[in-house]
């Protein structure tokens, strides 16, 4: 609807009281012509935006609602996006095992429908769940399983961050040789993006890397070439899927 495309637009701009009020306003158009999916989606967008808004408690509450509605109307489509929503807010409230769950049950469904793109993002969530978890050996087959369907999709900005998360999750593991290669790899694709910032950002996990396996030069190298950056103040902080 013209409400929804409206909203969209304002939540891209970063007007997030305002989008609410308008992703609101959708639902109501879509309950004006009896279109499940339609009012469904815009209750996952409205949710999507309580979350944006920092108000995690109300937005669990909000997805909850929304999962009971989509069970109740049969919509597995909307119900697989509002499990991988409700996952996102799990894992912040460190509710790992809810987490987990909702993701399996989110992948089950994409499954069904060959739903490439939802499989990349739950499986990759799920991942990222695991290395929360510090169950890295179920994090590195969550991230590899997603990595190699981007890379099968084209999806180069994906293939950035899972190469990236690959990258963390072997460190961990002690396999610095290969988590400096999965991190040059992210490096690589993020500069094919033009994204400088997150390019210059997986330096430090190379310069780490390579302090581990004591190329002491080599890591100097990427140290001198992050600071020197004029993008090395923009970064600060993790990056989230």
């Amino acid at each position: 609807t013209v409400a929804r495309q409206r909203a969209e637009n304002t939540r891209v701009k970063g007007m997030l009281p305002e989008a609410l009020e308008l992703f609101a306003r959708a639902t109501q158009e879509f309950q004006a012509v009896n279109d499940a999916h339609g009012v469904m989606s815009t209750l996952v967008d409205r949710g999507v935006v309580i979350r944006m808004l920092g108000r995690i408690e109300e937005s669990s509450t909000f997805f909850a609602q929304c999962e009971e509605l989509a069970r109740k109307i049969g919509d597995e489509r909307a119900l697989a996006a509002v499990l991988c929503n409700q996952g996102n807010v799990c894992i912040q409230l460190g509710q790992l095992e809810r987490c987990e769950q909702l993701y399996i049950e989110a992948i089950a469904i994409f499954r069904r429908y060959d739903d490439q793109l939802g499989l990349s993002s739950a499986v990759g969530n799920l991942g990222n769940t695991y290395a929360v978890w510090q169950r890295w050996q179920q994090a590195l087959k969550c991230h590899e399983e997603t990595l190699q369907r981007d890379q099968e999709l084209g999806n180069k900005h994906s293939i950035a961050i899972h190469s990236d998360n690959i990258s963390q999750v072997l460190a961990q593991l002690g396999n610095n040789e290969a988590a400096l290669s999965y991190a040059r790899a992210s490096e690589v694709a993020y500069r094919e993006l033009g994204d400088v910032p997150s390019a210059i950002q997986t330096l430090s996990a190379q310069a780490q890397y390579l302090l581990n396996l004591k190329r002491w030069q080599e890591a100097k190298e990427k140290l001198m070439q992050m600071f020197q950056s004029p993008h090395r103040m923009r970064y600060a902080g993790s990056r989230q899927e």
